[in-house]
């Protein structure tokens, strides 16, 4: 169903971004304002999609937590930086209570950024402009205590229990202009309690709400390790990135266009239709970088690269596109081999992203 619901959405959402790059600046100002309705539904309709799958897998039990340690501290400092557009837009100053020296803990850094994310983006959606939101973060015992707040609506204290079911939002969120499928809390939630941790809401309204999160297992360490080893490429497109040889292997044809209309222009594209052609071409010429997606006919993507790995004249690195995108899919690709993944509906800036940080243009 991930893909099935994906794969359309993969179309829509790609080629709005194509044509906002070819045509933008000959519309009209109505005109503008149709196509933006077009990229904002797109992007609403992608969210609650991951929203659903998400909490399907996890009342599944398929959703596996990657336990590693991490500063925690560190995580919260940065978790503002993502959602200050939106603050900006309204005028919101965002506060923060993070002392240096918080802690680390074992746990899964990625969903815990996915709880802190959801629970500071409600607050900037649920308040109003020139307003404040913020996040505060203390230890007591081996516990983290973590609060999001807000000075928004509020939510009525009659209410206050039901905010954590699915597909629930309170009456006064649902009345006012703000969509969504009210999954996000009851997902933190789930993804806290996997963490052996709790959240509390209290809240008033008109006054604002504070969602309060106790974490177990710090710990302090001494000397910091390393983090994550974070490969950067700084180099910027130019006229040699049109010899990098990128085998495409896509097997749906609006993909291919999509890829093919906004990268054609600057790589050197070839495509696959299905995974045996993909091994085929890959074992005969010289590839720089192959774009892999998953659902292939016959021999499906995973199997794909593990076939051009044993025939391939060299190391090329393979990309996993794919609209497997649910918790824990991206971990499973690059486990099985990948050197990188991409959900789609991908972001095509964000996958030129990836393409650069895996060429070396200089060497060209």
């Amino acid at each position: 169903m991930s893909h099935e619901l994906r794969t359309p959405l993969n179309s829509i959402i790609g080629f709005n971004q194509v044509l906002e790059m070819q045509i933008k600046e000959s519309l009209n100002e109505k005109q503008r304002g149709f196509f933006n309705i077009i990229k904002n539904s797109g992007n609403h309709l992608l969210e609650m999609v991951n929203d659903i799958l998400d909490l399907s897998k996890i009342d599944a039990g398929k959703i596996e937590i990657d336990l590693k340690p991490f500063d925690f501290g560190k995580m919260l400092e940065r978790s503002t930086n993502i959602i200050k557009a939106d603050a900006l837009k309204k005028d919101l100053k965002i506060l923060t209570d993070i002392p240096p020296d918080l802690g680390w803990i074992n746990g899964d850094e990625t969903r815990l950024k996915q709880i802190i994310f959801n629970l500071l983006s409600n607050a900037v959606k649920f308040t109003g402009v020139s307003k404040q939101i913020g996040i505060d973060a203390c230890v007591e015992g081996d516990n983290f205590i973590v609060t999001v707040w807000d000075k928004g609506k509020g939510i009525n204290e009659n209410n206050l229990d039901a905010v954590f079911e699915p597909f629930v939002q309170e009456k006064s969120v649902k009345a006012s202009s703000e969509k969504g499928t009210g999954l996000g809390l009851s997902i933190s939630r789930k993804l806290i309690e996997l963490h052996q941790g709790t959240i509390t809401v209290s809240s008033k309204v008109g006054k604002g709400s504070r969602f309060t999160i106790h974490f177990p297992g710090r710990f302090h360490v001494e000397e910091s390790p390393i983090e994550a080893f974070v490969l950067h490429q700084a180099e910027t497109m130019s006229h040699s990135s049109k010899r990098v040889r990128i085998l495409v292997t896509e097997d749906n044809k609006s993909n291919r266009e999509l890829i093919k209309a906004y990268f054609d222009d600057c790589y050197h594209l070839e495509f696959a239709v299905s995974g045996e052609e993909a091994v085929t071409m890959a074992a005969s010429k010289i590839y720089d970088l192959i774009l892999m997606d998953i659902q292939l006919p016959e021999m499906d993507g995973t199997e794909t690269m593990i076939q051009i790995r044993k025939t391939s004249k060299g190391y090329i690195p393979i990309i996993a596109l794919t609209a497997f995108a649910m918790i824990g899919d991206k971990d499973k690709y690059l486990k099985a081999g990948f050197d990188d993944y991409i959900s789609k509906p991908f972001n095509l800036p964000e996958l030129n992203d990836k393409i650069i940080k895996y060429m070396n243009f200089s060497s060209k």
